[in-house]
């Protein structure tokens, strides 16, 4: 976790470290893997968690370490001791909420689709983790029930509402409970949001105040070119300060240093000198 940290200048795809570090991380996941679908993975600084296999439909849970993610983790690594409490939107179930969990955050995870929520309290069970609070709703901008769309084959790309126009592959719809996203910030003052709600962050952050976003950082992914533009649009009309993997943690200068597909890595919105790595 430390390495990848100290080398955030180098974190956008395309990079020799990326390219490198992207390359050992698939090698030695497979292996693990291979030898343990128990899961007991030594996951660098932050030790041993017990994470086991878990099929998403065409999917498994080897794609929840893709790079991208590990630079997260190297992120809440590099800030345990500057943030404190954590907001999991799109918990699925629950490696980001176990890593935070594991380095000391109050976390509190939200995820609809009752079949991750089953593996995430498994999880935690695995991991002797009492302290977790998981909400089994969707995040809205306001209380009303969505319609939720489970993709059977890739059950990592469920969404809520119209966040996407074409899911792909055989999927099934129903109703799902809705908490209010601006009243879960209001009532508490978390310091970090992890988002990662297949393209309806434009939507909830939208519905975010400004003093919101003063008090508290986000890092999100942003699932298509339409969401980029309308944050984009967001960002200049609050003054907001972003950052993107894109670029290697550059401030948002134009809408196409935005990451536009969740290959492009995360977005951070939120301190003024932008993300902390060290």
């Amino acid at each position: 976790m430390a390495d990848i940290a100290n080398n955030s200048a180098s974190h956008a795809r395309g990079t020799s470290y990326y390219a490198r570090k992207e390359s050992d991380l698939l090698a030695e996941i497979e292996k693990l893997y291979a030898k343990n679908l128990n899961g007991k993975i030594l996951l660098a600084e932050i030790g041993e968690i017990v994470f086991p296999y878990f099929s998403f439909g065409n999917l498994d849970s080897r794609k929840l370490f893709g790079l991208d993610e590990i630079v997260l983790f190297s992120f809440y690594y590099a800030n345990q001791h500057r943030y404190k409490s954590v907001l999991d939107l799109g918990a699925n179930i629950g490696l980001h909420s176990l890593v935070a969990l594991k380095l000391g955050y109050e976390v509190v995870s939200y995820e609809p689709d009752e079949q991750h929520c089953l593996q995430f309290e498994k999880v935690m069970e695995l991991n002797n983790i009492s302290n977790y609070k998981l909400i089994k709703k969707a995040i809205g901008i306001n209380k009303d029930p969505l319609e939720f769309t489970r993709v059977l084959g890739n059950t990592t790309g469920s969404f809520v509402g119209d966040a996407k126009s074409n899911p792909y592959g055989e999927i099934e719809s129903f109703s799902v409970q809705v908490d209010d996203i601006a009243d879960v910030l209001n009532l508490t003052k978390f310091d970090l949001v992890k988002m990662d709600v297949e393209g309806y962050e434009a939507t909830l952050l939208n519905k975010v105040s400004v003093e919101s976003f003063y008090s508290t950082d986000f890092m999100l992914e942003v699932g298509n070119a339409k969401n980029a533009t309308l944050i984009f649009d967001l960002i200049c009309e609050k003054n907001l300060n972003a950052f993107s993997q894109k670029t290697n943690w550059g401030r948002i200068e134009s809408a196409t240093d935005l990451p536009s597909h969740h290959s492009h890595g995360s977005l951070f919105i939120g301190n003024k000198a932008g993300p902390k790595w060290n």
